[in-house]
């Protein structure tokens, strides 16, 4: 299976075929094509084909970033899942700020509703007993301010303005943590690369030895023993490339893993200036300075401090939920029934029966009178609605007197976990002093060890040069050469090793002291 570039570049010449491949054949096989088109053809297939190894450029060169830590770990930033999720939970700490603010607000709701009843009852609106079916139906708004509840509500605001800035400093220090372990697995990297380095280095030294004493055996100036030990050495030392081919893959994987970067086999890291000579050694500052830098800039101390805040504000919260509370309620209201109508009176002039006459009880005695008389007429929806509307003004206080233990409980465990917050505080600052505490320890060692290692390398160094050319003048066997180069292999692997350790560990120091990851 080709690499990325291969497929590009293969996908890239067949469309090259499909676009290109016919149209200039075309051109130079019609007979009847003057000299002026030939030219004019050639000239834009040229122009075309310049394009084209531009873009196979710009493919290249992409296909083949060399990235440095300072990318690595911003890469990581973007992309890292984990992170991703600590930055969506520090929006969800925004969100409930701001909906703690909304509640200073009046709440507003409304409400409609409305039905058809059947059988002998009585109107909603107006309690008259009708027969026939009634539609009904009511609309409402409804308002409600709260004026006082035990300052819960400010207590609240404060507290998860410290939750949500508490937050975006968890954020940031997934952040750093990641860098630290990208910059670890970096370092492994740019140690195994240079170790492979070595290694190939003394694999061409051990082919030009193997060479010059093949000569020499087929000259009868030395024994096939001597052949046999520098191809068995050789061979020792392509295994040995081997073995270290296959954990420069793995520490790339799990580089490119750290950064959630699909794994490619053309990643390959920058290296930097400072580890390509001598490193010049920095005596770190005192330790007491640093622990006192990074309580100030680390956002993990930060962070736990104001989780701390956020505790004693927690119990003032539980605190209000004792006291009274006030809120202001308002609502207007109206409803409409079919069943209700309109009566109006209007007046008539009727006779009525007073009594009879003595002298004839059988002749009635009449007499006007004027009298009122309902009259009845339909309602309609609008009026009822304007002649129903109620509005509604009030106030309403309520005063907590037993809750079954609920608020008081509430209560102790906020100031339960208020003591938590405090532990938690010290403890995170307990553990960054340690932490700085082992760096600094860490850099010194490596320091020593740098120092141990340079020694060593320049000693085997020397002897491996004496050795070399004392064999080659038939003074030492092939043996004790073998012994002098992988002595000497040996010094430049673990010079390599102290090299990077002390890069490490002086770039964990200076991160605590507030100093950016990089070289």
């Amino acid at each position: 299976m080709g690499t990325f570039v291969d497929k590009l570049l293969s996908n890239k010449k067949n469309s090259f075929r499909r676009n290109f491949g016919g149209t200039v054949s075309n051109h130079y096989n019609s007979k009847d094509m003057s000299k002026v088109e030939k030219s004019f053809a050639l000239g834009a297939f040229i122009k075309r084909l310049f394009f084209l190894g531009i873009t196979f450029l710009t493919f290249a060169v992409q296909a083949q970033k060399t990235w440095t830590l300072e990318a690595c770990i911003q890469y990581a930033n973007e992309h890292n899942l984990v992170i991703q999720q600590v930055a969506q939970g520090s929006r969800i700490d925004d969100i409930n700020l701001e909906q703690s603010k909304a509640e200073r607000l009046p709440s507003l709701s409304a409400s409609a509703s409305a039905g058809r009843s059947w059988g002998r009852g009585f109107n909603s609106v107006n309690v008259q007993l009708v027969d026939a079916g009634v539609n009904s139906a009511s609309f409402g708004v409804n308002m409600n301010l709260p004026l006082f509840n035990g300052l819960s509500t400010h207590n609240t605001i404060k507290q998860n303005g410290l939750l949500a800035e508490s937050g975006r400093l968890d954020v940031l220090a997934t952040q750093e943590d990641y860098g630290l372990l990208i910059a670890q697995s970096y370092l492994l990297v740019l140690q195994l690369k240079e170790q492979i380095s070595n290694i190939e280095n003394q694999m061409a030294s051990s082919a030009e030895q193997l060479e010059n004493t093949r000569m020499k055996y087929e000259k009868g100036l030395v024994a096939e023993y001597n052949v046999l030990q520098l191809e068995s050495q050789l061979a020792q030392e392509e295994w040995s490339k081997e073995q270290l081919d296959g954990q420069l893959r793995v520490a790339k994987i799990n580089l490119m893993q750290l950064m959630d970067l699909e794994v490619t086999d053309d990643f390959e890291v920058e290296v930097p200036e400072e580890s390509k000579g001598n490193i010049v050694l920095e005596s770190p500052d005192n330790i007491s300075q640093i622990y006192q830098t990074s309580l100030a800039l680390r956002p993990e101390v930060k962070s736990a401090e104001l989780q701390t805040e956020s505790s004693v504000l927690g119990v003032r919260v539980a605190q209000g939920s004792l006291l009274p509370s006030l809120n202001l309620n308002a609502s207007l209201n109206s409803n409409y029934s079919s069943a209700s109508k309109l009566v109006d009176y209007t007046t008539i002039t009727q006779e009525r029966t007073i009594g009879y006459l003595a002298s004839d009880p059988t002749q009635s005695v009449m007499a006007q009178e004027v009298v009122n008389v309902p009259v009845v007429s339909g309602y309609n929806f609008r009026d009822q609605l304007d002649d129903n509307l109620s509005p509604y003004v009030g106030v309403t206080m309520s005063v907590p007197i037993f809750s079954n233990k609920r608020n008081s409980s509430q209560v102790q465990i906020a100031k339960v976990n208020r003591e938590i917050a405090r532990l938690q505080e010290r403890e995170t600052k307990n553990q960054l002093r340690k932490n700085i505490e082992q760096a600094y320890a860490d850099l010194e060692n490596a320091i020593s060890q740098y120092r141990a290692s340079e020694k060593q390398l320049n000693l085997n160094k020397r002897l491996f040069e004496n050795a070399q050319y004392s064999h080659e003048s038939g003074l030492i066997s092939t043996t004790e050469f073998t012994i002098e180069k992988n002595n000497y292999l040996n010094a430049e692997n673990s010079m390599a090793l102290a090299k990077y350790q002390y890069l490490f560990s002086r770039m964990i120091l200076g991160f605590f002291n507030g100093k950016p990851m990089g070289f």
